[in-house]
């Protein structure tokens, strides 16, 4: 089990560690980045008592560790933190080949970044402030879309060789 000083978990908050979940906890699991405690606290409130397992790190640095050693589900992350920002975290994920859905939570999208770089822009944002229904309303339609593909993915890759599934020609 790793150590994060910085990071909170939804199942252990005193400690400050995070582990893989069980082989039995089917819950989404969800990476929270934002250096504003409250914000950190109240999306991580919304998101557990919402069924998510969530974590939380209060930077970029800090998420950066986690996401090399956990397999989350889902990212959600501000732009303005310190150390490491939400669009470098992103290019950090594109550079590691992590394939992750994120969801860009912050008071003020970084246009800018992505006109240069548009592969690196998240297919949502959600701009500050916003409500946590809002944020659970986003949460569900980007963890089902993740799914969807998936599921288009793997049937896609199954019938791909003019064979069913059965093995049949």
């Amino acid at each position: 089990m790793q150590d994060y000083p910085n990071a909170e978990s939804s199942q252990e908050r005193n400690s400050h560690r995070t582990k893989e979940p069980a082989a039995t906890d089917r819950r989404n699991w969800v990476l929270v980045v934002d250096d504003d405690h409250d914000i950190r606290r109240l999306n991580n409130l919304a998101l557990v008592q919402s069924g998510y397992r969530a974590d939380t790190a209060e930077d970029g640095a800090v998420a950066w560790e986690m996401l090399q050693l956990n397999t989350y589900d889902l990212l959600i992350t501000d732009h303005n933190m310190p150390r490491i920002s939400g669009v470098e975290l992103l290019v950090k994920l594109h550079t590691a080949e992590i394939s992750i859905p994120v969801i860009m939570a912050t008071g003020e999208f970084p246009e800018f970044h992505f006109r240069s770089r548009p592969w690196l822009q998240p297919p949502t944002a959600l701009l500050k402030p916003f409500t946590g229904e809002e944020l659970l309303n986003v949460v569900k339609a980007v963890l089902e879309e993740a799914v969807s593909r998936s599921t288009r993915t793997v049937g896609k890759s199954r019938h791909t060789d003019g064979k069913s599934e059965r093995g049949g020609a």
